[in-house]
């Protein structure tokens, strides 16, 4: 509703460009409710702006994000770290300012008006990658868990009514899935952007984490 209100608002003051933040993977045939929203979401923009432009980012990563910087506080202080769906689930993380300069790219071009694109990285990793790399660059030492699919489910369940939930019954749906950009997709590259390389910053921003002693 927020987006749609947004999209009308700004067809009724004649806004020229107008780009809409959407996610990877979002299909209203989803199991997870947050694909399907965002997938409905996409579609009330259009209809109330037809010339949006739909941006659809992957797993952000950057200082500060919610995903790295969230599971590397979390090493500081738990003895391991959790797997989930055996930590199989695919990934191409997209830097944050690649998603910046996609969004400035696409107010400034018309050629993208009413085009869709998925952004994500060049590189493929699995989520236990991503936490391998994560223990890799704040230098800890901790082991991974990998936790059952029944198990898995209790928890979401319990965990997803904390104020910031390690994990949420949607989210367990989401990573029963990879999520990568379609081969006949739109991407940063199509707007003359080249993915920064995960490896090549994530370092930069984890150091803070490491043991100081």
């Amino acid at each position: 509703d927020a987006a749609v209100t947004i999209a009308k608002a700004c067809s009724k003051q004649g806004v020229q460009n107008l780009v809409h933040i959407s996610a990877l993977g979002a299909d209203k045939k989803a199991s997870s409710k947050y694909l399907q929203t965002k997938a409905i979401g996409e579609q009330k923009v259009l209809k109330a702006f037809p010339n949006a432009t739909i941006l659809r980012p992957n797993l952000i990563f950057g200082a500060g994000d919610h995903f790295f910087s969230r599971f590397a506080d979390m090493a500081t202080v738990l003895p391991c770290l959790t797997l989930f769906n055996g930590g199989k689930s695919k990934f191409q993380p997209v830097y944050v300012g690649d998603v910046a300069e996609a969004i400035t790219h696409s107010l400034q071009h018309k050629k993208t008006q009413g085009k869709t694109y998925e952004l994500g990285g060049s590189q493929t990793y699995t989520f236990k990658s991503l936490m391998t790399l994560i223990l890799k660059h704040t230098g800890r030492k901790k082991m991974l868990v990998s936790i059952p699919g029944f198990l898995a489910a209790i928890m979401a369940k319990i965990l997803q009514f904390m104020p910031n939930p390690l994990i949420t019954t949607d989210q367990l749906k989401i990573l029963k899935n990879d999520t990568l950009v379609h081969k006949k997709a739109k991407t940063l590259n199509d707007l003359g952007i080249t993915p920064a390389h995960l490896e090549a910053i994530l370092p930069s921003y984890l150091v803070c984490y490491k043991p100081r002693f």
